[in-house]
């Protein structure tokens, strides 16, 4: 009986379960001197399914799992544990094919000298024997083909015949000497493609968005801002992309006024409610205020000009560190009038003057 090798199987890889006791999992007697908390799981009892016409293929194996701990809680902790690991679980474990498993039963045990405790549960598992071989030397009546474990006979029809496939290690029914199919890229059985096994495709691992493009002999996988498309293969793209701007002038509301030359701007005309070219006033007359800065005072500044048709602004700064023992005096004068380079500062009205040594910036 392998049902045993099942249960191990099962508990022994439940992280769980041994997460408390470790590798204490023991058949039907633990070993001597081991240390709390440990796992003992005994077969009770087998009651085979059988056949009328040959060994039973189903057994109903019921075990008892002893979960020993120092304390109640250590014991119904560990007891819960199992049941979680084993309760409805199928599969096949350590070769042993477990159709299913029922939880039946619990209880509590108490033994003294020293005090410790036991969970007692017990289940019931369906085991399946798909090995199950058929005695030799002895005639055996009554047998089908399909009691054969390795014989799938499921959905035969009229006229059918047997063939081997490989994938499965079974004998399945197939309608001719061809037996299954195996014609499409080598794959047997109820054949499902999949977009890739194509042999003129080839889309590697593909992510959201991709498109497929057909690219030196096969199709592949390329992003969506890889796509190319002739302008004029597409009806009347090529006539709204020439009446794109590409020109200041070809906006609505613009409106260049003869040929713009050096220093022009774009200024809104109210009137014709467009921007038109024209002078541009800011800082127009730049190096007229530095030619006559000249004649005023070698240490002038800042001098700004405001005429009709423009304005004009020349800095230059000097140091803020005055030399030892004098102090830096800076002041502000104004002439109502034009400005000439013979102007000197007696020409002009003081209107502010700064506490000494104030920084340039601060003024």
């Amino acid at each position: 009986m392998n049902a045993g090798k099942a249960v191990y199987g099962i508990l022994s890889t439940n992280a769980e379960v041994t997460a408390i006791v470790g590798t204490k999992i023991f058949p039907e007697v633990a070993e001597q001197e081991t240390a709390l908390p440990l796992i003992v799981y005994q077969l009770q009892s087998v009651a085979p399914e059988d056949t009328h016409d040959g060994p039973s293929k189903l057994d109903e194996v019921r075990f008892e799992f002893l979960c020993y701990a120092d304390t109640y809680n250590g014991a119904a902790d560990l007891g819960d544990k199992v049941r979680g690991a084993l309760d409805r679980v199928s599969g096949t474990y350590n070769a042993v094919n477990v159709e299913s498993v029922q939880f039946n039963d619990v209880d509590i045990d108490v033994i003294d000298a020293p005090r410790r405790y036991g969970q007692s549960l017990t289940f019931t598992f369906r085991i399946k024997r798909d090995n199950v071989e058929i005695a030799q030397g002895t005639p055996v009546t009554g047998a089908m083909l399909g009691d054969l474990y390795n014989v799938d006979v499921a959905g035969v029809t009229d006229n059918q015949i047997l063939s081997y496939d490989a994938a499965t290690g079974n004998w399945v029914p197939a309608d001719d000497a061809g037996g299954l199919v195996d014609s499409v890229n080598g794959l047997t059985g109820t054949v499902i493609l999949n977009f890739d096994d194509l042999n003129d495709v080839d889309t590697g691992t593909p992510s959201d968005g991709q498109l497929i493009a057909y690219q030196q002999g096969e199709w592949v996988t390329i992003d969506q801002d890889e796509i190319h498309i002739p302008i004029n293969s597409v009806t009347g793209l090529q006539t709204e992309l020439n009446t794109i701007p590409t020109d200041l002038n070809d906006l609505s509301d613009v409106s260049i006024v003869g040929t713009p030359t050096g220093n022009q701007a774009l200024i809104y005309d109210g009137t014709a409610n467009v921007f038109k070219s024209l002078p541009n006033f800011t800082n127009r007359f730049e190096d007229e205020a530095e030619i006559n800065k000249q004649g005023i005072t070698q240490f002038a500044e800042r001098v700004y000009t405001v005429k009709a048709d423009g304005d004009g602004i020349f800095i230059d700064a000097e140091s803020d560190t005055p030399t030892a023992g004098k102090v830096i005096k800076r002041k502000i004068y104004q002439k109502a009038g034009f400005l000439e380079s013979g102007a000197v500062i007696g020409d002009f009205t003081l209107i502010h003057t700064f506490a000494d040594d104030t920084a340039y910036s601060a003024t």
